[in-house]
């Protein structure tokens, strides 16, 4: 194997059975490390190009990651949220569906003397208040 051919899969030589991800500045300093003493060995003679790689892939591995920590986790992009329009959505949803089912399940229970359609009437309206709720609740840290 060629000196392009090992560094161009080093990564995945590194870190192929590493829990977890390293940070985009502690690749680069891992891959220079690697590089590094992997051409020290090889400068020493009495290793193969691929015996070399392998020496240097166990001692990452030996001596946990060289004081790297993998724990690292790229930022969370966040999608652009028109609340305008996801309050209209809302009050659309809520004016059309909710305020219809508690109409029709009200005069239902209105004009009915079963319990079944007390429960579903009552159902509804925790529903609606529920669905108010969840709007609150999924934007209570909102900031413009």
């Amino acid at each position: 194997m060629s000196h392009p051919e090992i560094m161009r899969h080093a990564s995945v030589d590194l870190c192929a059975t590493v829990d977890g991800h390293f940070s985009p500045q502690d690749w680069d300093q891992i891959l220079k490390r690697a590089e590094t003493q992997w051409r020290e060995r090889l400068r020493l003679g009495g290793w193969g190009e691929l015996e070399a790689w392998q020496d240097v892939v166990r001692e990452f591995h030996s001596q946990r990651y060289w004081g790297f920590r993998p724990n690292y986790r790229p930022p969370k992009v966040k999608k652009e949220r028109n609340l305008g329009i996801t309050m209209l959505m809302m009050v659309f949803n809520s004016m059309l569906t909710i305020k219809l089912a508690v109409l029709w399940f009200g005069q239902i229970y209105s004009r009915s003397d079963e319990p079944f359609d007390k429960w579903i009437f009552f159902a509804t309206l925790v529903l609606a208040v529920g669905n108010y709720g969840y709007f609150l609740w999924r934007y209570r840290a909102y900031q413009d």
